[in-house]
């Protein structure tokens, strides 16, 4: 009896341990999950940079807008702003390097209405003016 019970608890345990080891793995496919997630988010954010707002990505994802900047925040290590801020400029500089388009131009194909302010956070950003920047670049590519 004695041994039969022994058994009978050993057996629990092992289907316990069973049972964890199944909701580790979930809880491990949860960060996969949130992961991959994150990443969607970010890659149609990436893509759509040029028009999209935070309350555009919370619709299309189904999440609340506090929601979708922590997912940002935490991914990136950077605000929604700060994040879509870098990713215009980048394709902006791009541009810069590769175009022939007008100031104006590139700073309504990334997303910015002004191009005075274009030129201002430009600057502020890269310590030169686009202009500058397009000079130093084209100047770059000749040599």
């Amino acid at each position: 009896l004695l041994k039969n019970n022994l058994i009978e608890k050993m057996l629990l345990s092992l289907s316990e341990c069973e049972r964890y080891d199944q909701i580790f793995k979930d809880a491990g496919s949860g960060v996969n999950d949130t992961k991959e997630r994150a990443e969607r988010i970010l890659q149609y954010m990436y893509e759509h940079y040029a028009d999209i707002s935070l309350e555009d990505l919370a619709k299309k994802f189904g999440y609340s807008t506090q929601h979708i900047r922590r997912i940002i925040k935490n991914h990136t290590g950077y605000s929604f702003i700060t994040a879509l801020q870098q990713k215009r400029f980048e394709r902006a500089m791009t541009l810069l390097k590769d175009t022939n388009l007008t100031i104006k131009e590139i700073a309504e194909a990334v997303g910015l209405e002004s191009p005075e302010y274009f030129t201002r956070r430009f600057k502020y950003e890269r310590a030169m003016t686009p202009t500058e920047y397009r000079k130093n670049a084209q100047s770059k590519k000749q040599e």
